[in-house]
Order: structure tokens, then C-alpha cells, then sequence
């Protein structure tokens, strides 16, 4: 759509025509606009429409006859009426309409003439192709926005060049403004002798394809850098190419790792040029990498002349498509045989060579390379002609010698000897390898090669036959000459009766056997012809095999040679490529000089590390390596005398660990120096963290073994202080403990006072102390908390002392330098606190447990004092009431004779009081027990006592009791003497009442069991019976004083409660220990062990 203009008018229209509306021009234009669809109109000089065509209503929907008499302007927006008057005789431009629909109209205006204020002109419905424009224009927006996002370069130029557009990747890629790209030739940023290639691309998508790839060298910022570029065709209408649309890449990188690649193959040319043949390394595209010397010597040309060079270009046209297939063989995993080919000099001569190409594989067994050693056979084709010149005059020698020569296997050669032999029938054949042992002694035969019917027993190739005096193959090997057998049931050659049992077993009649000797006199092998009836060698045969045996003999060492030089040659390469990726992979650097101190061998990366590269040394001076290792020239000066060692040095943040050694020659001449350097930074590192954290740990043990042994609160303040300031490098701190609501400075180092208070919940510590948790600030001035006390302070430590999740104070350090504390030095320093935090709770308990132990002590004498007082009263007591109870019991005596007397009141009076009075004595008789023992408690026992005797003695007494309750009572008592170290009254006290409580409380009929036995080391003492038992929820005051068990069943039996007791403490003073078992309602068991004496 055309924009609104602001240009002056024109003082007067350009007629183009006499165009009034009775006009013959008039109705010409009216029909052409009526049949084209088109609204033909016309206006006064007002402006206002006067005529105009009933096209009108079908573009805005308004009828001719409502429009005449309108302004024409009122036909469009009224911000377009002022540019409706501006136009021109002639000109176009496309205006919105108003129309009675809601949708956009849009019209193409052509002012056919203007004259005095009136218009003629044309209206045309151009809605649809205005809104495709406006689509396609906001495609192009859209495009170049998404283009202008691309990381690519992508730009447009015409085929002459001419760039047309570059998005933002090109623009920076360039680094230039927009105006200096655009309109100007694509040509003038590529190097002048890449411009042709492109021009030749550009003429291919002009009429060949419409889609090409391109590389190419750039020049930005004055360098040269690869691109890779895709380049596609833009048509226009006319199928035309318009533009050429570039996405391109930067290679460049790229290029310089394949340019180093062939960097590296030419560093290790020295690993084949020893070879007495040419080598050849091909890439998998098919072009050389490489080529030793040998190789540009064969064909009389460079080295750089075969690199680059394609496989094929240097054999002879009828032989190219051959090699051409040959290494697509490789390529597709195939193993290439050996192949001759006639190769071609570069001055023209050509020659015949063998080929022998395989491909190298890396670790991941993906191919590398292809490798292709080729041999002139020039002089071996001469040999083979001389050869064949001088057989010519025997016919048959000279077919065998060319069919052994050309033979690609044994079995060919043999079948080639053995034609000689051929007669009527078919002849056997077998050829046999020497083994020799260590000592080049030959030892065994080994079937190499065979032709039926020779083999009859199944022996495969590769079967060894031992050479020894009971060997068929003795005779031959010894005598070294042809041995002949025509018939083995005839008579048969001195000592050949073996090889003839050999020949029988295979069912063979007939055999002879050559030996095949070198030229060094050296036996190969053995060849055997047999035959299945008889048969005998003419003289001329004879003859021919003593001429062809050595050429035979030659030809099979050749091809064991040949062989085993292959399978070194593989192992060698691969030998060669394993060390190649080792050393290039390894943290190591081997680096050799020659005698004058320049380096002659430069491996592995490690060395990119001191800002060097091994290809920048080759050949230089020690004294390049100076600056980065100041030391290297003194330790190679020192290797050059003759010595051996090993040194590390530290430069530029990395440690390396060298080897020094003499490279000596085989005469023991020192020819330079061999260096092997290991990257050790990370060992030297960790060494260095394990020596300080042993270092720290040492001193941690220090201080913990100090204040562990003092617990004096002064002296484990002031020992952990300085410890903690000495090994976290502070330069002052304080130890402060929690009192009541302050926080007391208990130890200072620096500038802080000792015994001064803080308050304790202000600044960082008082956050630590809050949240519990220890902190490293930086920089204390950063922090908002910080209150400062020392102005020199930078940064802070504060780890709170905690014991038993209780905070107890705090440890402060202080440091002047922010590097000196790390978060090293905090985990440290958290250890140090932890030791420090039990330290001083440690000291705190200790003081606290002296004023404690003190009060106990003073306690402890006044309950001595009535534990004194106690026992005078019960000693007082017990004595005072035995005389009294003793005059009670005579005159119950005296009472008891005249009970016949009495009446039955009386009677149970008397036995009333009788009892009352045993009780009594019972109990001042237990209780003078116990003070008795307590007074001998402190006393050593070391009267010997034998407890099975004073079991016995209890047997009589406790049986009477017993058949009083009509009880059976067992005793189990050793016969031999059972020793313990006591008191033997207490002991028999002790056994006394725990016989009498079975006896007591088990009823009438009741089995009781006492026990005594040697157990190890113990002398065991039980009573078991089967009385009431004891409840479960009584039996743990047993053995209290006093404690009597509460049952229905002993309401009626009397008791003091003190017997238990008793028995416990005897036991308790011996060293024993008691037994006790019971169930309520079955029985219980009662005893003690004591210790046996030895």
C-alpha cells in the first residue's frame, strides 16, 4: 500500500487525453473498465463525484446513484483523503476503501487526469493480492528473524557476487558493519585462489544442480580460516536462479587437527625409515599420509610429491582399477594377499613390485589407516628370467622351476616337485618342516604340506613326528642325502627298514626322501613321494631333484622367512602405535638430547603444560626449557658425566618427577641424555595436605594428652588457647565461659583482658552462641553483627563449646591476614574446640567432684559415728536380753515337769511362752551373728576349711529335724575332700539355716535334697526342695533384713526374717555368691558358690 505523502500539488494536471464524460475517450475507457470489473469514476472541480461505473457496488457495496454528488474523498479513511488530492496525472497507488462489509477492501487509484480540481481515474479490486503481499512480507520477516538467530553463517548474493543479505553470526563473524557487507562482493572475502572454485559452483547451480557443498579458505581479521559451506539455489518465477542462499562453518580448527595429524605421521617417519622398504600410509579416503624415504627413492620423486597423492597414481594405467578395488576390499574388512603390480618411476620407468597392504586399527578397533609396504621385485624378476633362459635347454626342468617359483602355496610347490616323479599313476607327496629347539638343534618334523595318496592315517597339517633313533626319519636327517625305496617287501637300503614300516603303515609300496638343504647347509625340510605299488626314480630324475632340492629348500626358508618378517613387521607396527598412543595419552614426557645438549626426541603432552610444544624443541638447546625448569641444564650436564637419578622439581604450578640417564651407544660411548618426566603435581599435593593434617593431628594429640592429664581448669584454658592460636596462625583469640548472664574472658591471647566481661548475645559470637553453629568470617567487616574490639582484626573464627548439648562458652580467633583462615583452618579449629569443650567440662566436674568428695568425706565420718553408735546398742541389747531369756527358759523348764498338773489353758500358755522365747533367742542370736561378721569383715581369711566334712556333720542334726515332719532328707556330699578358704563356724551357720528354712517351709512328706560339688573352680552348696515356693513379685527382697515372705501358707510359721540375710552376708565376706531359685507352689533352691582352693 502506498504511503501517505506530503508533496506539493501541481499548479495543473497533464492532460492525457480530451477525457470528459460525453467523450469518445471516455466511453472507450468506460467499456475496458466494465469489462476488465473495474470502477471507472469522475468529479467536478468541487471534488464531488459526478460519474461513476456500477462496478462500485460490488467492490464496497454502495450503489452509483447513492455516491454521485459526494465528495470523492469520503471513498477512503479520512487520514488518506489529503494524499488522494496529492496524486498526479498517471500515477498508482493502492487505498483503503470504506465499504458497507466489515472486512479490509483495498483498491488500486490510477489518476488518469487531472484539470482544474476535477479527476478522472480508475479504481481496481487489488484486496486479495494485497493481503498475499502483506503475508509474504511478513514471511520475510519472519525468516530473517529466525535466520538472524542462527548460530551458522548464512548470507544471499546474486551469481555475480553481489551479497544481498548476511544475518547477525555473519556480520561478528566478520567483524564488520552491516553497510560494508551488503552490496558488495562475496568474492572479497575469500583468498583470491579459492575465488574460482566458487565461481565454478555458482555456474553449476545455474544449470546443474540446485544444491552443492563448497569448502574454502577466508580472510577475516587479515588471517586465513577455513569455511565449509552449503550452497543452494533461489529461483525466481521464470525458474531462473535469482539468489544463491550460503550456510556455512567455520572449519578451521578442524583443518589444523588434520594438518597435525599429518604432523604426527611425519614425527614418527623415523619408526619406518630404517625399513629396507617403501611404506606407504594411506588415509581411508585413499590418499597418502605419508611414505619413508626408501618409498620416494623407488619412484624417483618426493616425499611431498607422494603425499596428497591418491593410491593409484603411481602404478601403470591398466593396473589402477585393480588397486582401486583392492582397497575398497580393505575398507570393507577384507585381508589383502600379497600383490604384485607394475609401478611407474616418476621419469617413466616402470618396474614390478609386491605389495603388501593391511589396515591399522585403534584401541577401539576402528580403522586409522591403511599401511602398504611394497618391495622392488625388479632384481628377484631378473634372477627368475636369468633362471628360466638357462632351463630352457631342459624343457622339464624348466616348467617345475618356474611352477615352484610362482607357486602362492606349499601345496602348489609340492605338486610341482612332484611332477617330475609323475608317471602313469599318481604320486603322494608330503612336505615337512624342521623344528629346531633353543639351541637351533633341529628336534622334530612338522607335516607342512601333503598330496593324497601320502596321507592314509589321518595326520593333519601341523603334525609333529619327534627325530630320534626310533624315528622313520632318522635315516635321512643323518645321511642327508636322497634315499630311495622301490618296493618295502624287497630287499631294502642299509638302515631303512624304519622308513619302510612308515610307508607299509600307510599302505604304500614305494617312496623316495629329499632332503631339502639351503645354501648355509642349513635342513629346511624333508619332502616324500610315495607311491601305492612299486616304483623306481630314473637317473634323469634323480638328477632333477638333486638340482631343484636346494632351489626348493631355498624357496620354503624364503617363505618362512618371509612370513615370520611379515607377522614382526605386524607386531613391530602395532608395537609402534601402542607406544604412540601411550606416550602421546600418558602424564609422562621422554625427552632425549644428543651429546651437544640438543633435543633430538620430544614425546607425550605433559610438556604443553610449561607453555612448550614437543615440535618447538626438536633441535633447540637445553636452554630453551631454562626459563620454565632453571635446573634442567645443570641435571642433563650431570647425566652427561655418566650418572643416574631422579630429581622433582615444582614450575609454574606443576611438579614433575625425572628420571636422568646416560644414553650410551653400543660401544658405551654417552651419545646424549634420556629424561622420562611424571606429571606428580597431584601427589606432591596430597604428600604436602597428609603432612600437614599429620602435622595438625600430632599437635591435636598433644594438646588432648595435656589437658587430659591435668584437669586443672587455669592450666587446660591456657594450654588449649595457645594451641588453638599457634596451629590455626592467629593472631589473637580468647576463651570465654558462659556465668550466669555474661560471658567471662577465662583465657586471652593478644589484646584482649583477662577476666573482663562481655556481654554474650552481641555481634557474631553472640550469633554463634544463638544458633549454636561455628563460624568463619572473611572479612568481619562485611558483616553486619560484627562489634569491633580490635581495629587490626580482618578476619574471625568462632566455634561454640559445647559438652552434653550444653553451651559452655565459646572460642574466639582472630586473624589480622584473611588467608590465614581457610575452611581447613575452621575444621580444625572445630576438632581443637570439641577437645577444649570436654577440657574444660572435664576441670569444671573435677572441681565440682573435690567440694563434693570433701562433703561426702565429712558426711561419711558422722555416719560412722552412728553406725558406732548403732552397733554399741544392738551389741548392749543382745547382750542384756540373753540373761534374762536365759532365766525364762529354766523356769519354763522347771514349769514343763509339772504339766501333768496343769490344766490345758495352761499347758498352752507354758508352750506359748516357750516359743515367744526360742523366737527371741533366735533373733539376739542372728543379730550377734551379724555384728560378729561385720566385725571380721576387714580380716583376711586364710584358714583353710574342708566344707564337704562339715556338710557331714550336719547330716545326724538335720535328719532328726527332718523325721520329725515325717521329710525325706538326701544328702549328695563328695567323698573327698572339697577345700575353701574361710570360716568354717560362719560357713556352717551359713548351711545350718539353709537346711532348716527347707526343712521349715516344705510339708509334711516333702523331699528336700542338699547338694555339694566341684563346678571348674567353684565348690557349688545347694537345698533344693519341694515346699511352698515363693511368689515372683516377693522374691527380690529376699535377702533384705527383717523381710519375711507374705502367703497364706507361712501366716503359721514363725520366723525372724533375718536368716537370708545372714547367709548372704557369710557368702558376700567369702567371695561368693548366692543361688536362689524358686517356683510358687513347686519349690525352690537355695545355695552359694564359693571359690575353690587349689
Amino acid at each position: 500500500m502506498a504511503e501517505k505523502s506530503k508533496r506539493p500539488r501541481a499548479a495543473t494536471g497533464t492532460a492525457t487525453g480530451e477525457l470528459h464524460a460525453d467523450s469518445d475517450v471516455w466511453q472507450q475507457y468506460r467499456h475496458m473498465a466494465e469489462a476488465a470489473g473495474d470502477v471507472l469514476f469522475a468529479t467536478d472541480s468541487a471534488g464531488l463525484l459526478t460519474n461513476i461505473s456500477p462496478a462500485i457496488l460490488h467492490l464496497t457495496g454502495f450503489r452509483p446513484d447513492e455516491l454521485r454528488g459526494r465528495p470523492f474523498a469520503q471513498l477512503f479513511p479520512a487520514s488518506w483523503a489529503d494524499y488522494v488530492h496529492e496524486l498526479e496525472d498517471g500515477q498508482r497507488a493502492v487505498l483503503p476503501l470504506r465499504a458497507q462489509s466489515s472486512g479490509e477492501i483495498y483498491a488500486e487509484l490510477l489518476l488518469l487526469h487531472y484539470e482544474d480540481g476535477t479527476l478522472r481515474g480508475i479504481l481496481r479490486d487489488v484486496t486479495e493480492r494485497y493481503r498475499i503481499e502483506r503475508s509474504l512480507q511478513e514471511s520475510e520477516t519472519r525468516y530473517r528473524a529466525i535466520v538472524e538467530d542462527q548460530t551458522e553463517l548464512i548470507c544471499r548474493f546474486r551469481t555475480d557476487g553481489t551479497l544481498t543479505f548476511v544475518n547477525d553470526a555473519f556480520r561478528r563473524y566478520y567483524n564488520q558493519p552491516l553497510e560494508a557487507l551488503l552490496d558488495h562482493s562475496v568474492f572479497s572475502l575469500i583468498v583470491p585462489e579459492d575465488q574460482p572454485v566458487l565461481r565454478e559452483k555458482i555456474h553449476k547451480l545455474s544449470v546443474q544442480q540446485p544444491t552443492l557443498a563448497h569448502t574454502q579458505r577466508a580472510l577475516v581479521g587479515g588471517e586465513q580460516r577455513w569455511q565449509q559451506w552449503t550452497l543452494r539455489a533461489i529461483y525466481n518465477l521464470d525458474h531462473q536462479v535469482a539468489e544463491i542462499q550460503a550456510v556455512g562453518r567455520d572449519i578451521h580448527a578442524r583443518k589444523e587437527a588434520e594438518a597435525q595429524h599429518r604432523l604426527d605421521l611425519i614425527r614418527y617417519r623415523a619408526l619406518f625409515e630404517r625399513t629396507n622398504d617403501a611404506v606407504f600410509i594411506i588415509g581411508l579416503n585413499g590418499l597418502h599420509l605419508a611414505a619413508n624415504q626408501q618409498a620416494a627413492r623407488m619412484l624417483g620423486c618426493q616425499i611431498d610429491e607422494i603425499v596428497g597423492a591418491r593410491i593409484e597414481d603411481f602404478v601403470v594405467p591398466q593396473d589402477r582399477e585393480q588397486m582401486r578395488r583392492v582397497f575398497q576390499q580393505l575398507l570393507n574388512g577384507d585381508k589383502i594377499p600379497v600383490v604384485e603390480r607394475l609401478f611407474r618411476r616418476k621419469n617413466g620407468d616402470e618396474f614390478p613390485a609386491e605389495i603388501n597392504i593391511a589396515m591399522v586399527y585403534d584401541e577401539k578397533e576402528q580403522p586409522l589407516h591403511a599401511q602398504s609396504i611394497v618391495r622392488e621385485i625388479t632384481h628377484r624378476k631378473q634372477t627368475e628370467d636369468v633362471l628360466q633362459r638357462a632351463l630352457l635347454q631342459v624343457e622339464t626342468l624348466y616348467t617345475v622351476n618356474q611352477v615352484l617359483i610362482n607357486a602362492e602355496s606349499l601345496e602348489d610347490m609340492l605338486q610341482a616337485f612332484a611332477s617330475i616323479a609323475q608317471d602313469k599313476e599318481r604320486t603322494g607327496a608330503a612336505l615337512l618342516y624342521v623344528q629346531s629347539d633353543v639351541q637351533g638343534k633341529p628336534e622334530a618334523l612338522e607335516l607342512a604340506a601333503q598330496i593324497v595318496p601320502f596321507n592314509k592315517q589321518g595326520e593333519d597339517i601341523g603334525t609333529r613326528y619327534a627325530l630320534g633313533d626310533n624315528s622313520m626319519w632318522s635315516l635321512p636327517y643323518n645321511d642327508g642325502r636322497i634315499t630311495s625305496i622301490v618296493d618295502t617287501e624287497s630287499t631294502l637300503p642299509n638302515g631303512s627298514e624304519l622308513l619302510a614300516q612308515g610307508l607299509r603303515a600307510r599302505g604304500l609300496r614305494a617312496g623316495v626322501f629329499i632332503p631339502l638343504t639351503s645354501r648355509r647347509s642349513q635342513w629346511v625340510g624333508l619332502v616324500v613321494l610315495a607311491w601305492p605299488r612299486p616304483h623306481q626314480l630314473s637317473v634323469y630324475q634323480q638328477q632333477l631333484y638333486t638340482i631343484l632340492a636346494p632351489q626348493l629348500a631355498t624357496l620354503v626358508e624364503n617363505r618362512r622367512l618371509f612370513e615370520v618378517t611379515q607377522a614382526a613387521m605386524h607386531s613391530l607396527a602395532a608395537s609402534e602405535e601402542r607406544l604412540r598412543m601411550v606416550l602421546t595419552n600418558a602424564p609422562v614426557v621422554l625427552v632425549a638430547t644428543d651429546a651437544e645438549g640438543r633435543f633430538t626426541l620430544v614425546e607425550g603432552r605433559s610438556v604443553e603444560v610449561l607453555g612448550l610444544h614437543p615440535e618447538q624443541l626438536i633441535g633447540q638447546p637445553l636452554k630453551v626449557l631454562s626459563e620454565a625448569v632453571p635446573e634442567v641444564e645443570q641435571h642433563f650436564k650431570r647425566a652427561l658425566k655418566g650418572e643416574s637419578f631422579t630429581k622433582t622439581v615444582e614450575t609454574r604450578g606443576v611438579a614433575l618427577e625425572t628420571r636422568y640417564s646416560p644414553l650410551r651407544t653400543p660401544e658405551g660411548r654417552i651419545a646424549g641424555v634420556i629424561g622420562v618426566a611424571t606429571d606428580v603435581t597431584e601427589r606432591v599435593r596430597v604428600e604436602r595436605e597428609l603432612n600437614q593434617r599429620v602435622e595438625q593431628l600430632v599437635a591435636l594429640q598433644q594438646v588432648e594428652d595435656e589437658v587430659s592429664e591435668n584437669l586443672n581448669i587455669e592450666y587446660v584454658l591456657t594450654m588449649a588457647l595457645d594451641a588453638a592460636v599457634r596451629l590455626s596462625g592467629s593472631d589473637t583469640g580468647f576463651i570465654g565461659l558462659l556465668e550466669s548472664d555474661v560471658l567471662r574472658v577465662a583465657e586471652s591471647v593478644g589484646n584482649y583482658q583477662r577476666d573482663s566481661q562481655l556481654e554474650p548475645y552481641k555481634g557474631i559470637i553472640g550469633r554463634v552462641l544463638r544458633h549454636q553453629q561455628p563460624e568463619l568470617v572473611a572479612d568481619v567487616h562485611a558483616d553486619p553483627d560484627y562489634v569491633a574490639f580490635i581495629p587490626k582484626t580482618k578476619a574471625k573464627i568462632v566455634i561454640p563449646l559445647i559438652s552434653h548439648e550444653t553451651v559452655i562458652g565459646v572460642l574466639n580467633l582472630e586473624a589480622n591476614k584473611p588467608e590465614r583462615f581457610t575452611p581447613e583452618t575452621l575444621e580444625f579449629a572445630k576438632l581443637l574446640a570439641a577437645r577444649i569443650a570436654v577440657a574444660v567440662d572435664n576441670a569444671r566436674l573435677y572441681s565440682r567432684l573435690e567440694t563434693q568428695v570433701e562433703e561426702l568425706r565429712q558426711l561419711y565420718g558422722q555416719v560412722k559415728k552412728l553406725e558406732q553408735l548403732k552397733t554399741d546398742m544392738i551389741r548392749i541389747a543382745s547382750h542384756d536380753l540373753r540373761n534374762p531369756l536365759a532365766t525364762i527358759v529354766g523356769y519354763l523348764e522347771l514349769l514343763r515337769w509339772d504339766k501333768e498338773e496343769m490344766t490345758p489353758d495352761h499347758r498352752d500358755y507354758i508352750e506359748s511362752i516357750g516359743r515367744a522365747t526360742e523366737r527371741m533367742q533366735k533373733i539376739t542370736s542372728d543379730i550377734l551373728s551379724l555384728e560378729r561378721i561385720e566385725e571380721t569383715a576387714l580380716e583376711e581369711q586364710t584358714e583353710s576349711v574342708d566344707i564337704a566334712d562339715l556338710v557331714t556333720r550336719l547330716i545326724p542334726e538335720m535328719n532328726d529335724q527332718a523325721r520329725k515332719k515325717a521329710q525325706q532328707l538326701s544328702f549328695d556330699v563328695p567323698p573327698h575332700p572339697l577345700q575353701v578358704t574361710g570360716d568354717s563356724i560362719q560357713l556352717t551357720e551359713a548351711m545350718t539355716n539353709l537346711v532348716n528354712n527347707a526343712i521349715k517351709y516344705t510339708p509334711p512328706n516333702g523331699q528336700i535334697e542338699v547338694l555339694l560339688r566341684r563346678d571348674g573352680l567353684s565348690v557349688i552348696f545347694e537345698v533344693k526342695d519341694t515346699g511352698i515356693g515363693i511368689p515372683e513379685d516377693q522374691q527380690g527382697r529376699l535377702f533384705e533384713p527383717f523381710y519375711r515372705v507374705r502367703t497364706v501358707e507361712t501366716k503359721k510359721i514363725e520366723g525372724t526374717g533375718l536368716g537370708l540375710h545372714l547367709v548372704k552376708n557369710i557368702v558376700d565376706r567369702h567371695n561368693g555368691r548366692m543361688i536362689f531359685s524358686s517356683v510358687y507352689g513347686k519349690g525352690s533352691t537355695f545355695g552359694f558358690s564359693l571359690p575353690a582352693k587349689e
